[in-house]
């Protein structure tokens, strides 16, 4: 099927909306435009959306919707143009750097014509309002892309997360505690901190440097992207980097919360603090013991690999409510960017 994904991000190819949403959809045969709604007022966003529905007339419209750009009205009203199979995507915290908020599901429903929840308990809430229009999307991981020749045996912790006070406090923590820690994360190159620092990375890169960590330290969700998704601390799902370190086989240890067991089994496949001032022991402890750390990363791997890869979760979703539209899949990438239109693409109609 010929689809167009709209969301913040979705033209970088360091974001989770291209990474799991774009390219994911690409891997598994779908014709795919982009269009990123960033730095565009609300007007300008709706107008060159309309624009892309008419003159490619895709049949799915999948948005995410992100804080201060385009609105479910504005959405539903450009999709009205060309009929278009409107879809509101949501990961809720599950990325951090396209959080989705949870509190108006109720008005997505009446605007799309399919909004996806990324929990099961959100799922049965809201579904008798409209099961037709409801499906449940769970977090996962793509295919992970690595850089071979230039991996070495694993060694060190890599912290993971956006900064924020809580993430800087637990860094330092675990740099005071002697331990051998670098950080992967959206604002840390801003932050003065004796250890290596890197800004979010694209495939293959991220993938290798989360496959060279012995032990991934997921950081704690900054509280203004708790509040924005309208989720309390204890209901964060499982987070995208701890589903894309257990693809590549390392191990991960994460602050406890009911949402992760849904995924994985806590202590076989995941392990968890209660405390910052529990971790830097519990790190400690796991580097004198890398057999267990072996078996934990091989066990979530598995995990991933049968039960947690977005290739099942499309499948689920548009194998069984998408109408087959469209067979012929177009090679060449397409990216849309806000100020001008795609390149080098002709309409199949």
């Amino acid at each position: 099927m010929r689809m167009l994904v709209c969301g913040c991000g979705a033209l970088d190819p360091r974001s989770m909306v291209r990474s799991n949403v774009v390219d994911s959809l690409r891997f598994v045969g779908h014709e795919v435009l982009v269009f990123d709604p960033t730095d565009m007022t609300g007007e300008a966003a709706l107008a060159e959306l309309t624009v892309q529905l008419r003159r490619y007339e895709p049949d799915v419209l999948i948005h995410v919707p992100t804080p201060g750009e385009l609105s479910r009205e504005q959405v539903h009203a450009a999709s009205q143009v060309t009929s278009t199979v409107a879809v509101a995507l949501h990961q809720s915290t599950v990325w951090t750097d396209a959080p989705t908020d949870l509190r108006s599901l109720s008005e997505d429903l009446w605007h799309y014509d399919l909004v996806t929840v990324p929990d099961r308990w959100t799922f049965e809430a809201f579904q008798g309002e409209g099961s037709f229009r409801l499906s449940l999307l769970e977090p996962a991981a793509h295919v992970p892309g690595l850089v071979e020749s230039v991996l070495t045996s694993r060694q060190g912790v890599l912290a993971a997360g956006p900064v924020s006070p809580e993430a800087i406090d637990l860094v330092c923590l675990m740099l005071a505690a002697g331990l051998d820690v670098s950080v992967l994360g959206q604002g840390w190159k801003e932050v003065p901190l004796d250890c290596r620092r890197s800004e979010p990375l694209a495939s293959p890169e991220r993938g290798t440097l989360l496959a060279a960590a012995e032990l991934l330290v997921e950081l704690p969700v900054p509280r203004e992207i708790v509040s924005c998704c309208g989720r309390a601390d204890e209901e964060m799902l499982v987070g995208q980097d701890v589903l894309d370190a257990a693809a590549v086989g390392t191990p991960v240890v994460t602050l406890a919360r009911p949402g992760l067991a849904a995924h994985f089994v806590v202590d076989q496949e995941i392990l968890t603090y209660e405390g910052l001032r529990d971790l830097t022991g519990l790190v400690a402890m796991l580097q004198t013991d890398p057999e267990r750390l072996q078996v934990i990363g091989e066990a979530a791997c598995t995990r991933v690999a049968s039960s947690h890869r977005w290739t099942s979760r499309w499948t689920e979703v548009f194998g069984s409510w998408a109408p087959q539209l469209s067979s012929d899949v177009d090679e060449d990438v397409r990216l849309v960017s806000p100020a001008r239109p795609l390149e080098g693409v002709t309409s199949k109609v």
